[in-house]
């Protein structure tokens, strides 16, 4: 099997327009990482405005604020290090 690295939108994939989690997307994403795949939040989100109920899902990660900030695995890129080499 060929590992994959899967990235979801919150609003509209995850989460309904009304707020709520979507268990079908709860399935298929912990279906997904069962198998070994990563899965990864996609989002116009800041990491602020993801609850606690869809991190309970588990994911991997997250790209989020529209790219300004990505996350694998609990850690934060970039960090201050990365930040000052970017200057």
């Amino acid at each position: 099997m060929t590992r994959k690295i899967i990235f979801l939108d919150v609003d509209g994939t995850i989460i309904d327009y009304d707020n709520h989690i979507l268990e079908s997307a709860v399935v298929a994403i912990r279906k997904a990482r069962e198998k070994g795949h990563l899965v990864y939040v996609c989002t116009g989100r800041s990491k602020a405005e993801m609850s606690p109920e869809i991190w309970d899902i588990g994911f991997d990660g997250m790209i989020g604020g529209n790219g300004s900030y990505v996350e694998h695995e609990g850690a934060g890129y970039p960090t201050p290090a990365d930040s000052a080499r970017c200057r």
